[in-house]
């Protein structure tokens, strides 16, 4: 598997994904965000359309952040083997001072992601 932008490359059929893995997950009961951490300290955000990637249960296996071709980039906490369902969601993307993204903000997380139990695959 290739190595890009400190992610892997995952090649389908019809395209590319740009995947990152998590390095860290943060869950702040207080703000209700659920913070997906992948790379250095974020020091820009921008709000995105993007899909939440789920298992069977409700838990969160990764964001889609879209894009096309190469720039389709996934933050993905399990396999993609677990996802079972997908839906759409404001997220806010966070990029280091290089333009990498850093991480990803779930808001409303407890409904959303169930943001307050114990994510299997954080």
């Amino acid at each position: 598997m290739s190595e890009s932008r400190g992610g892997h490359v995952c090649y389908s059929r019809d395209f590319m994904l740009n995947e990152r893995s998590l390095r860290a997950w943060v869950y702040d009961s207080a703000s209700d965000i659920a913070r997906l951490e992948v790379g250095a300290a974020g020091v820009a955000r921008k709000t995105a359309d993007a899909r939440l990637l789920l298992d069977r249960q409700g838990f969160l296996v990764g964001v889609d952040l879209g894009g096309a071709a190469f720039s389709r980039t996934l933050v993905m906490l399990g396999p993609h083997e677990a996802v079972e369902r997908t839906v759409g969601a404001r997220v806010v993307a966070i990029y280091d001072v290089k333009g990498e993204l850093a991480g990803v903000d779930v808001h409303d997380a407890r409904k959303a992601i169930r943001g307050t139990e114990k994510n299997p695959y954080a």
